[in-house]
């Protein structure tokens, strides 16, 4: 369960520490299994061991403890402390949050940032202040930086755009800055790892030529019997996790169902809804991709990726049920 930690993530971050802190340098030795990710979590290592420590485990769990310290803060502005404070044990008692808060892994740093990033553009929906938006698009974009190809903000950045539709439909005035701002601010930190990786000669595994490919692959292997396996897949490695959590959420829906008319096509709680949607599709179309890619049984062992890869969804359901039906009034 370790082998990344140890092989890619450490690794690195060793290479790093024996070429005198030279990234180009390390990283001429290594072979494209160690670009797999961006430095993230080699940085942190690096640190450590450059400061003298031993053992950089201690940094997942401060990012475990920040995170339900933010989460508790973030829900807590919506909804009585009380109940804020039981959604955040909620989340603190996830199996999969707490178990890859003990694990080297790029996982649990990634949801996190993912997550307040995600709920931050949800109060930007409600709000329209632009500090919600910058907080939003910072911390999906750091999240970018620690998995790059899980590019979940081009669904944050498509939501978005969907603001530019409702505001044509209320016959606003659209404002794109709010699109090109957000966009920018996550293309900063996402940009200059594929630079490096073109630098380094391995283009072919920059997230543009992963997409190209995928998209391919995607209209010439596609085939109808893939859907089975892959409502199967989706299933047994994601969906059985947290379909309590999500049918909580449905109800939600139901009893705040005021809150969803197409009349307020403004609120956070239509882009919510469209937010969860997309990203339900994302990860299908990313599975049913790899399904055409490997064999079957090679793509049955990458379960654990995808229960990895989701965890980060049982805090956002948690946090927008939560708001939908206990949410203070104003």
């Amino acid at each position: 369960k370790d082998w990344d930690a140890i092989a890619l993530y450490d690794a690195r971050a060793r290479f790093i520490i024996f070429q005198q802190g030279n990234l180009v340098s390390a990283f001429k030795i290594l072979s494209p299994y160690y670009f797999s990710y961006p430095l993230f979590t080699t940085l942190n290592h690096y640190f450590v061991y450059l400061f003298g420590g031993e053992n950089p485990m201690f940094i997942y769990t401060l990012i475990y403890t920040a995170f339900l310290f933010t989460f508790y803060y973030l829900i807590a502005e919506k909804i009585d402390k009380t109940a804020a404070f039981f959604c955040t044990a909620l989340v603190g008692i996830s199996s999969r949050i707490f178990e890859y808060s003990m694990i080297s892994y790029t996982n649990l740093p990634y949801a996190i940032y993912l997550i307040t990033g995600l709920i931050y553009l949800s109060s930007f929906f409600s709000s329209h202040k632009m500090r919600d938006l910058i907080f939003s698009s910072t911390l999906i974009g750091i999240g970018a930086y620690i998995r790059s190809e899980e590019s979940f903000w081009v669904v944050a950045t498509i939501v978005l755009i969907f603001t530019f539709l409702g505001e044509k439909i209320k016959k606003l005035k659209p404002n794109w800055i709010n699109v090109l701002i957000f966009l920018s601010v996550i293309l900063v930190f996402v940009v200059p790892w594929e630079l490096f990786k073109k630098r380094m000669g391995i283009g072919r595994y920059t997230i543009d030529a992963i997409a190209a490919s995928s998209f391919k692959l995607l209209i010439r292997g596609f085939q109808l019997g893939y859907l089975k396996d892959l409502f199967i897949h989706f299933w047994q490695y994601s969906l059985r996790f947290d379909i309590f959590l999500f049918i909580g959420y449905i109800i939600s829906v139901i009893i705040a169902k005021d809150k969803f008319k197409i009349k307020t096509i403004l609120s956070s709680e239509i882009y919510q809804i469209i937010l969860l949607c997309l990203i339900y599709l994302f990860l299908l179309g990313g599975s049913l991709v790899l399904r055409i890619r490997f064999s079957a049984d090679h793509w049955w062992a990458l379960g654990g990726s995808m229960e990895r890869l989701t965890m980060f969804l049982a805090p956002l359901l948690i946090y927008f049920t939560a708001t939908n039906i206990l949410e203070k009034t104003k």
